[in-house]
């Protein structure tokens, strides 16, 4: 299997195959991960939705301190939900969330403070014969540093709902792709 392995690179032209590594000088890394915890729904409008818990969170520049500098601050602030671009490149970014059952759950991503980058999201007829749904978007982006991203809860009903049952359904993550081409 190993040797069928080693021609297919060969034939596709692959002659080395790496990925982002701590420690290695000239390597950008950047990521983070986030979820709403369950202790209550978030329903009606949340612009942003705010109150993250962040797993993890991580900037390196790893020797690219002139190209790529590290905020002083987190890029990912739990608190507002609002996520600043550390350095220009490509950004790979998910959001996913479950609406709770008798409910509709419209959302946006929005850049930059003013624009609907995309939405996602349901409007069933019948919502409460469906029961609580799922949705999520994922995006990849070109951004200078600076950019701002964030999630927002369109939907203005007070049954409109985010709701965490403790799986952690809502989650939001990014992280750094590739330097711009």
């Amino acid at each position: 299997m190993l040797v069928l392995t080693l021609v297919a690179f060969y034939f596709l032209g692959i002659s080395k195959v790496s990925s982002h590594a701590p420690g290695n000088t000239g390597t950008f890394l950047y990521w983070f991960d986030a979820y709403l915890a369950s202790t209550s729904d978030k329903c009606g409008q949340q612009k942003p939705i705010s109150g993250w818990t962040v797993t993890s969170q991580r900037c390196d520049p790893n020797g690219e301190t002139a190209a790529r500098p590290c905020p002083a601050t987190d890029p990912f602030q739990a608190g507002s939900g609002i996520f600043t671009v550390p350095a220009r490149g490509v950004y790979h970014c998910c959001a996913q969330f479950r609406c709770k059952q008798g409910g509709y759950c419209d959302y946006t991503v929005i850049r930059n403070g003013n624009a609907v980058y995309q939405a996602f999201g349901t409007r069933n007829t019948g919502v409460n014969q469906n029961g609580w749904s799922s949705h999520s978007a994922c995006w990849t982006t070109n951004a200078q540093a600076g950019v701002t991203m964030w999630i927002n809860l369109e939907s203005t009903a007070g049954t409109d709902c985010i709701e965490e049952t403790g799986w952690r359904y809502n989650r939001f993550t990014c992280y750094y792709a590739s330097p711009n081409t």
